[in-house]
């Protein structure tokens, strides 16, 4: 079983890849899910290395409460009720939040099959409005080569509403797992579209 050291430091260096700057803005992208709250205590914990401000971008219905009672560490906390269906979808609204805060480092919540669906399930069949991300703004995928039976362990929380993956891109993943792995499509997706940087805080 995978430990919540061994993940942090896999986090980390996932989350340097984008190039955390000293005094940085951190905007921790939230839904309710395992995920997000996981994503959000992880950042926390390192933010110290950083010297960083932690924002809480919440999308979605009203915080659950271990989202809540996490989110007061934060420096300021943001709130959007919107439901998205997709990752195409919480990007754009990622998106919209980018207007305002161009200089942050915008920091989502998505595990290796996330990406993996979104890959093959929207990306590939064309739909690459989200890129719009990517292309313009910091973006940092520090879960992307962590699996949602993984987090599910070690972030067991209340309440769960949030949720990407439909039944098509769930069954894509049982047809293709075997050919295309998630956690490596995930790191060739961040290879691919993330901004990178090649000096280390």
């Amino acid at each position: 079983m995978l430990s919540y050291a061994t993940l942090r430091k896999r986090f980390l260096k996932l989350l340097r890849l984008s190039c955390p700057r000293r005094n940085d803005t951190l905007v921790v992208v939230t839904l309710n899910n395992s995920q997000s709250y996981l994503l959000l205590k992880l950042v926390l914990d390192v933010e110290r290395f950083f010297g960083a401000k932690v924002v809480n971008l919440h999308i979605g219905s009203r915080r659950m409460p271990e989202m809540e009672e996490l989110s007061r560490s934060c420096s300021s906390r943001i709130q959007v009720a919107r439901q998205p269906s997709t990752v195409t979808e919480l990007k754009r609204i990622v998106y919209e939040a980018y207007r305002s805060m161009p200089e942050a480092l915008y920091v989502l919540p998505l595990a290796a099959e996330e990406i993996y669906c979104y890959v093959l399930g929207e990306v590939v069949l064309g739909n690459v409005a989200g890129l719009v991300l990517e292309r313009n703004a910091r973006v940092a995928y520090p879960l992307a080569t962590t699996s949602l039976t993984e987090i599910e362990k070690l972030a067991p929380v209340s309440g769960q509403e949030a949720v990407l993956l439909n039944p098509l891109c769930r069954r894509l993943i049982g047809e293709l797992k075997e050919r295309v792995e998630p956690h490596a499509l995930s790191w060739l997706y961040i290879r691919a579209f993330v901004q990178q940087c090649t000096t280390r805080v």
